[in-house]
């Protein structure tokens, strides 16, 4: 049984449910992470979540709630935030709304000083002001 973390807990006694959690892989990493651009050029600024989730799976960057809970708590892990980089997406995890039919990823929120998480709807879009993460030893080469 997973140890279920407080954003976790929360989100399960408001009636939401788990569709997707992948294991994370950031606590065991040695060294630190990057960020990852996940839009292309023909995309005009803005992908679907579809367009998201394969392109995390292809650049090794897809995290799940796990990690961005561990990155809140390390930070320093981070370099410096791309110019225009808001959020940081995980979309390893993936809840269904309690009310709703709507599925939603935690992200982090650039708050100005700190990253601080929260969950974001899927089916929005995603522009550059979002990017994903990956350690940096992910992809060789």
């Amino acid at each position: 049984m997973v140890d279920l973390s407080p954003l976790s807990t929360e989100l399960i006694k408001k009636g939401w449910k788990l569709l997707k959690d992948v294991e994370p892989i950031l606590p065991g990493i040695e060294g630190d992470v990057e960020y990852v651009p996940f839009l292309h050029f023909q995309d005009g600024g803005f992908a679907s979540d579809d367009q998201v989730q394969g392109r995390a799976m292809v650049l090794g960057a897809n995290l799940g709630q796990r990690d961005a809970e561990w990155l809140v708590e390390y930070q320093e892990k981070l370099p410096p935030r791309p110019k225009g980089v808001r959020y940081i997406l995980f979309p390893g995890t993936i809840w269904k709304h309690r009310n709703e039919e709507s599925l939603l990823s935690p992200y982090l929120y650039w708050a100005g000083e700190k990253w601080d998480i929260y969950v974001f709807w899927l089916d929005v879009g995603f522009s550059v002001h979002f990017s994903l993460v990956r350690p940096k030893q992910a992809i060789s080469g």
